[in-house]
């Protein structure tokens, strides 16, 4: 991942017998920041709830959210439609994932792009209140 990933300069590039292997996970400062990427400008939140380092995704000049599984429109549990969270043993913590909805909202896109589920045209108020109601 292209985004804040550092990687010490001991690190292995491939495992070995000898060494074991490390995993390392993208580094993100609390609240928002921008990051240029491939000529747009990246809008990161962080999104915890489904695991600690989640993150969306608003591409401004796209008008386009991606919010991987901070939400699904898709339930891979149930074949239930619409916004809703991820089911509840795919997230780490259920209550910050609905905690994180509260920065979602106010994201004005015209898409939204789920981890798993179709597109959201509906707007993202819409999408987090039914995700908020299914939650309930």
């Amino acid at each position: 991942m292209p985004i804040s990933m550092s990687l010490p300069s001991s690190a292995p590039t491939s495992p070995s017998a000898d060494r074991p292997r490390r995993r390392y996970a993208p580094r993100m400062p609390p609240g928002q920041r921008r990051e240029q990427l491939i000529d747009a400008a990246l809008q990161v939140i962080p999104t915890p709830g489904h695991t600690p380092g989640h993150c969306a995704f608003y591409f401004e000049a796209h008008r386009a959210l991606f919010v991987g599984d901070a939400m699904c429109a898709w339930s891979p549990m149930t074949g239930r439609r619409g916004p809703q969270l991820m089911p509840r043993p795919f997230n780490e913590s259920n209550q910050t994932a609905l905690q994180s909805l509260d920065a979602l909202e106010p994201i004005d896109a015209d898409i939204m792009l789920f981890g798993h589920g179709d597109p959201w045209t509906s707007g993202v108020g819409a999408a987090v209140g039914q995700a908020r109601a299914q939650a309930g």
